[in-house]
């Protein structure tokens, strides 16, 4: 991050803030915990800052770059005329802010009610994991693949270039045209869909 420019390093840091959200967006204390980590994520971005551009302390920087460090640090003037010139004229790159400054930015608790039948998907990996440990589920995918095999997208295509190589050195004809054509039959087999659905 040291090395990243301050538009890139915002950015990072939203993404992160941005999951965060979306990861307590069931927790009661949602907007708590999301506060609590932007004022981190921004005091050590301000540190950052303070360190990368020689401004000695986080005031300085929060006195240039805005409580939420959207206004540039490299000229120390901040918001200066000739940087809002070259950003209407799309040859500077925009800053984009801190999300979530304040409490009162962090969206609300969803309690809207879970639908019918869900689950989470942990919990349905360790379903599905007990499913596969049943001996009725192990004979049932036993027999599908000794009766209809087991045929990896990677093997068919191996085998259709293999297969064009052969007959365009018999043939002496380069066809690619033919070739390109099975391999698009392929994608739409069941064979296919069936390897993309395990």
């Amino acid at each position: 991050m040291f090395h990243a420019t301050q538009a890139h390093t915002n950015a990072q840091m939203n993404k992160l803030l941005s999951t965060m959200v979306e990861w307590y967006r069931f927790a009661d204390n949602r907007k708590k915990i999301v506060n609590f980590c932007s004022y981190i994520i921004r005091g050590s971005l301000a540190k950052l800052y303070a360190a990368k551009y020689k401004l000695r302390s986080r005031a300085k920087v929060y006195k240039i770059g805005d409580r939420t460090l959207r206004r540039p640090l490299k000229e120390k003037k901040g918001q200066s005329p000739e940087y809002n010139n070259l950003l209407r004229m799309g040859l500077a790159e925009s800053i984009e802010g801190l999300q979530y400054t304040r409490m009162s930015l962090v969206p609300e608790t969803d309690y809207s009610p879970f639908p019918v039948g869900w689950r989470p998907d942990h919990e349905k990996a360790l379903l599905e994991y007990i499913r596969l440990d049943d001996p009725k589920t192990f004979e049932e995918n036993r027999t599908t693949l000794i009766e209809e095999g087991l045929i990896s997208p990677q093997d068919y295509v191996s085998m259709l270039v293999w297969n064009y190589k052969r007959s365009a050195s018999i043939s002496g004809v380069n066809n690619s045209e033919e070739g390109v054509d099975d391999l698009y039959s392929f994608f739409d087999s069941p064979q296919h869909r069936k390897a993309d659905a395990g």
